[in-house]
């Protein structure tokens, strides 16, 4: 139940979850264990089921954070592409029109010389 009880309280920091993977593995197979012990003897097993059902749950919160996490690194991922190509675009209209207005004021000044 110990092991249930850190595993259900890290598993919800975002990234020190998987630091939780491990003891809520060992303690879901471990309260596993205890049930099965203590129901073989006809004794309580209800800190067992406390165990398990926590660990359980904590590994649920890992696994929606890992889901949830991976996916929002996608969207960045596609976004931060999308600006890329936006601000490449925008760079090259930008070189386009300065050499447009370098041309425009040679000619203009070409015009004012030859007056």
């Amino acid at each position: 139940m110990v092991l249930g009880i850190i595993s259900a309280l890290v598993c919800w920091i975002p990234l020190c979850n998987y630091w939780a993977l491990v003891p809520a593995i060992v303690g879901l197979i471990l309260g596993l264990v205890d049930i099965k012990q203590k129901q073989s003897k006809q004794l309580a097993h209800g800190m067992g089921i406390a165990g398990v059902s926590l660990n359980i749950v904590a590994l649920a919160v890992i696994g929606i954070w890992t889901i949830y996490i991976g996916t929002e690194t996608h969207k960045i991922k596609n976004s931060t592409n999308e600006f890329n190509k936006v601000f490449n675009e925008s760079q090259e209209q930008f070189k386009k029109d300065l050499k447009k207005s370098q041309e425009e004021l040679q000619r203009e000044l070409q015009k004012s010389l030859n007056k």
